[in-house]
């Protein structure tokens, strides 16, 4: 990164490693402070937000990585689709861009996975959402999910939160649909 900003002749690339390797980092403070930074920079008021949700495992293995296990992964070659390494939960905002002529996806919030653990992928994401919605209390915000984010933990979400994903059991979804939304408190 600093190579491509040009910040090589003023800034040393040990400087970076040691801010990042040291600091201390509340994730959640993180998350909220980039979340209020996207949307006062690129979203205009009143606007609804736009929220993506998926997860993505990092190939990693040793002793000393945490959270490693075998878990699915999506881009995985072969039947099996499982890998070895950290699996993360990761919340973004859809955001245009006046430079590019199409909408990306900022990440702005990430949760670590554990299989086995406390919390499930749905669980994680869905914790991620109130916790946005509670960032953002006075805006509408619109979540798209694939089919693994689907069940109980998406019920209680905060009534300003409209869900799109393939939900099993949803209200107003014919038989045979693959897709379709729920408001808040329906899964």
């Amino acid at each position: 990164m600093l190579l491509g900003a040009n910040l090589t002749r003023h800034w040393s690339h040990d400087r970076a490693h040691s801010f990042f390797a040291r600091a201390c980092w509340e994730p959640q403070t993180l998350g909220a402070s980039l979340s209020h930074l996207v949307v006062r920079s690129l979203v205009p008021d009143g606007t609804p937000l736009t929220v993506a949700v998926d997860d993505t495992l990092f190939k990693r293995g040793g002793k000393k990585v945490f959270g490693a296990a075998w878990q699915h992964d999506g881009s995985a070659a072969g039947r099996d689709g499982i890998g070895y390494g950290t699996c993360f939960v990761v919340l973004g905002l859809i955001v245009d861009l006046p430079f590019l002529p199409r909408p990306v996806c900022l990440p702005v919030a990430a949760r670590l996975h554990r299989p086995k653990g406390e919390q499930t992928k749905v669980e994680l994401a869905a914790s991620m959402i109130r916790f946005l919605a509670a960032c953002h209390w006075g805006r509408r915000i619109d979540v798209v999910a694939d089919a693994a984010y689907h069940g109980k933990a998406l019920r209680d979400l905060p009534v300003s939160v409209t869900f799109t994903g393939f939900l099993r059991g949803c209200p107003g979804l014919q038989a045979g649909e693959e897709s379709g939304s729920c408001g808040a408190g329906q899964g």
